[in-house]
């Protein structure tokens, strides 16, 4: 009879503290839900397309940038150009002189 009552409290209580064990992982331990998992998802979407919507931003900065130094580039050749051929024809007025 002690064997049957030492087996009953010995199986009691393995499934007690296992019980108790999977309440407390629920509590506090690590599992991932479906939710969470579909948050995180979400989440990992939304970050890509801000990442791509950036990097298309800053790849239309960069041509305007590139744009406008080519602009400044070609007026600034002009304003040379100009200022060597009024150079030239000083030269050539005091050779002149």
């Amino acid at each position: 009879m002690h064997t049957r009552v030492i087996g009953q409290f010995a199986v009691i209580s393995m499934l007690l503290s296992l019980m108790s064990f999977k309440e407390y992982m629920d509590r506090s331990g690590k599992f991932i839900t479906e939710g969470d998992v579909e948050a995180r998802v979400a989440q990992m979407q939304q970050s890509r397309a801000e990442l791509l919507m950036r990097l298309q931003r800053d790849r239309e900065e960069t041509e305007k940038v590139a744009e406008m130094r080519r602009k400044a580039h070609e007026v600034d050749l002009k304003h040379e150009a100009e200022v060597d051929l009024k150079s030239i024809e000083v030269k050539k007025s005091l050779e002149d002189a």
